[in-house]
Parts: C-alpha cells; structure tokens; sequence
C-alpha cells in the first residue's frame, strides 16, 4: 500500500487502519514534495507484513484524548513525523490530496 494524499477520520471516536500483506509506505522516500497525512481521532493503526516506511513528508497524527499510534512491520524506516495527542493543524500542516495507490 502505498498512501500519497491525505485520510482524516475525525468524528470522536474514529479510527483508521491500513492493513497489507507486504509493505506500506506513507508519502515518497525519494521525493520530499510527495507527502502524505493520515489522522484517526483515537486510533490509527499501520500493519504490514513487510516494511513500514514513512517518508520525510508523511506525517501520522492520532488526536484525540488517549489516543494512540500503532505500527507494526517486519521493519520500520521514519523519515517523516509521528504526533500522538495532537492534529494536523495545530502544527500548520497543509492538508491536499493528490494521489492514493493500493
């Protein structure tokens, strides 16, 4: 799975899972333009049965109280950022989506 846009699940409560039998890659480990947000508000789960990688301009967010990140993989490569407990806006980031490819 390869994630290259932006997923947002943000009702109270809601979370978000990618799942894959091989590897999972959120935004571009070559090109630092092609990025990727996902947000769940109390669970966003990554669980490959290969690599996790998550490029310099992917950036994961759970944002809810007591929310949680869970990734799992036979390896995990971050180049980007991972923000437990808070959203994608009140770090600035610009939300646009371009592309999703599974």
């Amino acid at each position: 799975v390869s994630v290259l846009s932006t997923l947002l699940v943000r009702g109270a409560g809601q979370s978000l899972s990618l799942i894959a039998g091989d590897a999972i890659e959120i935004g571009s480990l070559v090109d630092d333009s092609a990025g990727a947000v996902l947000e769940a508000s109390k669970r966003l789960e990554l669980n490959a049965g290969g690599r996790v990688a998550i490029g310099a301009a992917g950036q994961l967010f759970s944002s809810g109280d007591d929310s949680t990140i869970a990734i799992r993989g036979s390896s995990v490569t971050l180049l980007g950022g991972i923000y437990a407990g808070g959203a994608s806006e009140s770090l600035g980031v610009t939300v646009e989506i371009t592309q999703l490819a599974v």
